[in-house]
């Protein structure tokens, strides 16, 4: 894809906040290593990160934004 000059970058979140009751939340939040889900602001605070000037060098490579929770 480079030689057309293309790049692949993908985002990933793992579970976040959302309208769910207490006892969902918290069990999704107890098998997470930080023990919480991460909030929507915490996965769109990586999107400048993929703009082209601070990423041009990067490629072909997935980010995890999931707190450590395997997937």
């Amino acid at each position: 894809m480079i030689l057309k000059n293309i790049r692949a970058i993908t985002l990933m979140p793992g579970v976040m906040i959302g309208d769910w009751n207490k006892a969902k939340r918290e069990a999704a939040a107890s098998r997470n290593p930080l023990q919480r889900l991460a909030t929507p602001k915490e996965v769109i605070d990586i999107v400048p990160f993929l703009w082209p000037d601070a990423s041009s060098y990067v490629n072909e490579v997935n980010i995890d934004v999931h707190g450590g929770e395997p997937l």
